[in-house]
């Protein structure tokens, strides 16, 4: 990856957490969430930006779905 490229990557992980985030205490408010994470083609649900995201949003009380996609 070239920096650029991992630059957009990174900027992606931290806007979906924000959104992820960003959405808990209007959850909160209506019950449990439930939340599907999934990769992009050709990656795995168990990349470490995937992981952080999940366990944010388990944090914030959401259920979490990370489903290995062909």
């Amino acid at each position: 990856m070239t920096g650029n490229t991992m630059g957009r990557a990174l900027l992606r992980v931290v806007a979906a957490v924000a959104v992820v985030l960003g959405m808990a205490a209007a959850a909160a408010a209506q019950g449990t969430t439930g939340v599907i994470l999934m990769h992009g083609k050709q990656s795995s649900p168990n990349t470490a930006g995937l992981r952080d995201i999940a366990s944010k949003a388990e944090a914030a009380g959401m259920k979490v779905v990370v489903p290995s996609m062909p």
